[in-house]
């Protein structure tokens, strides 16, 4: 059976293809290509149906890990400092009781809570340096715990350079191997039991001197120039796991191809078996300290990926985050839709999140500061090697530990994160996170309140607490996720969806009847401009400009006609009888968006991408090339948010040039407001890595609640000797609290008390 299935598999990608071309021709003469994908879904429903099953229960045997109570108050208040000042430090900058005893004192004079003790990063290079190396951690873990801090060590124990090659003689069967021809790479594999078993008792001997976190890098497959991995162990547990056999050639139609689903399903399993050895990892260290708690990372949370390394999934058993760009405030709403997924993926699994921020000056690293609550992350990066008293002093904001406090977000709208898609055909998945990201980073700087949803587990409990959900050109999602959003829908919900939705399944299955867009009560969806992105530049290219004609009546605070910046469009066909209203057209007549009724609920469709046309991508030390956040999309994307809510959403922050958001625990609620009105200033055409921030004055900031507040409520600043009490006024439907101009500088945070 199993070859038969997988020629059919190896097939999949061909048929889609010509799929593809045949939908190019004459409209009068080829059927749409949702018409020929609905044939080929047909046919090959019995092999998808069975793949999908098989991923479902790829994590059936990976439990999710609780956290005894002492970690999770530690995990709560998090702001991490390094230890030493560098990766490839000698781990030599504090060898004595004494001066580790100093270095404590400072970090934790700083605020911070837990300090992360660096150097000899690539381990397996400095195995003769051991009993030193670990006499190191023993000094710097009873110094921190001395000072109340959370001693953890960051290495890497899996990847050999020049120094490391005797290892790789003695174990030539640890290396990774690539799918291509058998090629060994410096990197070694973690499914190898002897490697894995070496690993671990390293991180339990450091366990043992004090550490109790670990932040490990590199645990995962390489993923560079070659495929990784294609060792015996790798093909074995695979296909005990799933019942299936990757080709043992290298077939191309499968190996490296997003578009097979045998391709897409060994992906997945590569993400579960690295969470495996993170979840062996930790039961080992808390064999020696119940405590004990590993970190994890991404750089890139949600950009297209063909990295097998996944975060979300390794929330199951890890303190996860994110890896910040290059700058901060330069980035910032770039750097907030990254940071607020972070936070919805460990949300997910009942933990906080974190990320790092490699800020390029001071100025950059006090704004990190103020930017981590707005994100409701804890930070890593907190504090440099200054020592004078005017740089130490916003750490000491006595507030500070409050404006970090983890609470639950405030909010009536869901994103729906279809993160399937970044591991997909990369074009696909590069207009997927981007429009997801311009969403989230348009409705940040409008006050909006949005909570994102990660799709892949969703279920109907995840969107209940919701009025509308945003659905942001998702052309892949799992079969789960769309009979979550069109239950939503038929009990009432509103669902904004922009572009393609749900044509194919998470893995590259077409769905034909059973696509969401087919479900929403679309007969197809022409692509009129096809998606070309440059990866190296991350830019999209072919764009053009729109102008959208609103009806009347339709979003009534906006102008009638909006230009939209270049970028995509498609073109919705409705069967005849279709019950369906235009709100707005494009100029040459064509349908922009449409209402499509549903159950109780309704569809507001967009055949054009707002988020995609606002975004800015992830941002590096580097010129800026563009203005990304035009205002008139950021008025759309706000108004159209607001018309999804009736405009009745519990808070909405009115004011320009902030990140807003708003927070609630038990009885408490917070509105943290973030000035970035500089950073969306910056000079086009100028390198932005370098540049000290500056916060612009602003305007009145009015915060609409619909939550039993209290009339009364404080503002605090750390740009205020003390604190601001503000009167609330009561208005239709709700109460107003004014911020007056000029009350704060950088950053504030109101505090809120919901009435009995």
């Amino acid at each position: 059976m199993a070859p038969t299935f997988r020629s059919v598999v190896a097939s999949t990608a061909l048929l889609l293809s010509a799929c593809r071309m045949a939908a190019s021709g004459p409209a009068a003469a080829a059927p749409s290509l949702d018409e020929t994908l609905s044939e080929r879904a047909r046919l090959l429903k019995p092999q998808a149906d069975h793949m999908r099953a098989i991923r479902l229960k790829l994590y059936e045997d990976t439990p999710t890990v609780a956290d005894p109570p002492q970690t999770q108050t530690a995990l709560a208040s998090f702001r991490l400092a390094s230890w030493g000042f560098a990766n490839s430090s000698a781990m030599d900058e504090f060898p004595t009781p004494e001066a580790a005893a100093r270095r404590a004192a400072d970090i934790r004079r700083s605020q911070a809570t837990a300090a992360i003790v660096r150097g000899r990063h690539f381990r397996l290079n400095w195995l003769s340096e051991t009993p030193r190396i670990m006499a190191y951690y023993e000094t710097a873990a009873r110094a921190c715990r001395g000072q109340g801090l959370i001693p953890l060590a960051h290495l890497d124990f899996n990847i050999g350079w020049q120094p490391a090659f005797p290892i790789m003689l003695l174990n030539p069967q640890w290396p990774q191997r690539s799918l291509q021809d058998g090629t060994p790479t410096r990197w070694f594999c973690l499914n190898h039991p002897t490697l894995r078993e070496a690993f671990a008792r390293h991180v339990e001997d450091i366990a043992r001197r004090g550490m109790d976190g670990f932040m490990l890098d590199e645990i995962t497959f390489i993923t560079r120039d070659h495929f990784h991995c294609g060792c015996e162990h790798c093909r074995a547990q695979f296909e005990r796991k799933t019942g299936l056999r990757l080709p043992e050639v290298f077939d191309r139609n499968i190996i490296g191809n997003p578009e097979s689903p045998l391709w897409r399903l060994w992906q997945e399993w590569q993400a579960q078996s690295l969470t495996q050895f993170r979840l062996f990892l930790l039961q080992r260290l808390r064999g020696v300290n119940p405590s004990a708690f590993l970190m994890n990372y991404s750089t890139n949370i949600y950009y297209p990926s063909d990295a097998s390394s996944n975060t979300f999934e390794s929330g199951r058993v890890c303190f996860a985050g994110a890896e910040g760009a290059d700058l901060v405030w330069g980035a910032a709403p770039s750097e907030f839709a990254q940071h607020r997924t972070a936070l919805a993926f460990s949300r997910f699994w009942g933990r906080p999140a974190w990320a790092q921020y490699p800020a390029v000056n001071e100025g950059d690293q006090v704004f990190s500061i103020w930017f981590a609550p707005i994100a409701g992350v804890a930070p890593w990066g907190w504090l440099r090697a200054w020592q004078d008293e005017k740089a130490a002093r916003p750490y000491q904001w006595e507030h500070l530990a409050e404006a970090y406090a983890q609470a639950e977000p405030v909010a009536d709208l869901a994103v729906l994160l279809a993160s399937v898609n970044r591991s997909g055909p990369p074009e696909r998945g590069a207009v997927h996170s981007a429009e997801t990201y311009g969403w989230m980073q348009a409705m940040g700087l409008r006050g909006v309140q949005f909570s994102p949803v990660p799709g892949k587990y969703v279920l109907d409990k995840d969107l209940a607490p919701y009025k509308a959900v945003v659905v942001p050109q998702s052309e892949q999602m799992s079969l789960q996720a769309i009979e979550a959003v069109q239950r939503f829908v038929a009990r009432g919900g509103v669902a904004i969806v922009s572009g393609v939705p749900g044509r194919y399944d998470a893995l590259g299955f077409p769905l034909g009847q059973g696509s969401l867009l087919r479900r929403m009560g679309l007969q197809s969806i022409e692509d009129t401009q096809k998606v070309f992105f440059d990866s190296k530049t991350q830019r999209f290219l072919d764009l053009a400009p729109q102008t959208l004609t609103l009806e009347p009546g339709f979003l009534p605070s906006l102008p009638r006609q909006i230009e939209v910046p270049p970028g995509y469009r498609f073109t919705p066909s409705f069967p005849p009888g279709a019950a369906y209203a235009v709100l707005a057209r494009f100029s040459d007549g064509a349908p922009a968006i449409c209402a499509i009724p549903s159950g109780q609920g309704r569809y507001l469709y967009l055949s054009f991408l707002p988020g995609l046309v606002s975004c800015q991508p992830r941002a590096s030390q580097a010129t800026l090339v563009e203005r990304w956040h035009s205002p008139p999309v950021l008025d759309f994307i706000r108004e159209m948010a607001r018309e999804a809510l009736g405009r009745a959403e519990s808070a909405y922050v009115e004011g320009d040039g902030l990140l807003a958001t708003v927070w609630r625990k038990d009885r408490r609620v917070w509105a943290r407001m973030l000035n970035v009105a500089g950073a969306l200033r910056l000079p086009v055409g100028k390198p932005i890595g370098k540049a000290e921030p500056v916060y612009p004055p602003l305007d009145a900031v009015r915060v609409h609640l619909r939550l039993p507040v209290q009339t009364a409520a404080t503002l605090f600043t750390p740009d205020r000797s003390a604190p601001l009490r503000l009167a609330a006024r009561q208005e239709e439907g709700g109460q107003v609290i004014e911020v007056p101009a000029g009350a704060f500088e950088r950053f504030a945070f109101i505090r809120m008390e919901i009435a009995t």
